[in-house]
C-alpha cells in the first residue's frame, strides 16, 4: 500500500496549510490501520483549521489622500483597489488610507503603505508593511483613560523617523559592552543605541 502524500490530500481536495504535517501522519496512520479513504478524509478535514468568509462588500473607510497628477490617480487608485478587498475582513471595523499611501505589495487585500485598520477580537500580524520595516504593536486601553494623559506619556517615549533619539538608557550595559567590543558593530555604536531604544 503505497504512502499517502501530499500530493494526495490534494487530489482529494484538501488544501495546503499548516495542519498538513499533522494531516500527513494522521492519514498515514489510519490508511497502516486499514481505514478506508472516506474516513481518513473525515479525520483529515477536521484538522483543516475554520475559515471566516470575507464580506461579500468592503466596509467603507476614510480616506485622507487627493490626487493630482496621472501617476499620483495610478497610485491612489491602486491604493484604494487593495485598500476596497482588505475591506471586505469580517474582523476590520474601520480603516483609513493617509496621505502618505501607495501599495506595499501586488495581492489585493495587502495593506498599503499608509493603511490603518481597527480590528474587533482579533490581531492579525500580517497588517502592517515591510518596506521600512514597520512592526506591528497592539496597545490595550481602559475604556476610562484620559486621552491627553495617554499621548503625552507616548510622546514622551517614543520616536519616529531618524535622529533625534535619546534613548542609551533603554540599553542593557552587558548589549552595549558586546556591540562596543565588535569591531564591526562600534562604529555604528549610536545608531545601535537609538534604535535600540525607539
Amino acid at each position: 500500500m503505497d504512502a499517502i502524500t501530499g500530493q494526495t490530500l490534494i487530489g482529494w481536495g484538501v488544501k495546503p496549510g499548516a495542519h498538513f504535517k499533522e494531516a500527513l501522519a494522521t492519514a498515514n496512520r489510519m490508511r497502516g490501520e486499514g481505514v478506508g479513504q472516506p474516513a481518513i478524509l473525515a479525520a483529515i478535514q477536521a484538522l483543516v483549521p475554520a475559515t471566516i468568509p470575507l464580506r461579500a462588500t468592503a466596509t467603507p473607510y476614510a480616506r485622507a489622500i487627493d490626487a493630482e497628477t496621472e501617476a499620483e490617480r495610478a497610485n491612489v487608485e491602486a491604493v484604494f483597489a487593495h485598500m476596497d478587498e482588505l475591506m471586505r475582513v469580517p474582523t476590520i471595523q474601520a480603516g483609513a488610507v493617509m496621505p502618505d499611501a501607495c501599495p506595499s505589495g501586488s495581492t489585493f487585500g495587502t495593506i498599503p503603505v499608509g493603511g490603518v485598520v481597527a480590528c474587533a477580537d482579533a490581531i492579525h500580524p500580517g497588517f502592517h508593511s515591510a518596506d521600512i520595516c514597520c512592526s506591528v504593536a497592539i496597545t490595550v486601553l481602559r475604556a476610562d483613560c484620559d486621552p491627553r494623559a495617554l499621548l503625552d506619556a507616548v510622546q514622551a517615549v517614543t520616536h519616529f523617523g531618524p535622529g533625534g533619539r535619546r534613548a542609551p538608557a533603554l540599553m542593557p550595559a552587558s548589549v552595549a559592552s558586546a556591540i562596543d567590543s565588535n569591531t564591526f558593530l562600534s562604529d555604528p555604536m549610536g545608531k545601535a543605541v537609538g534604535d535600540f531604544g525607539s
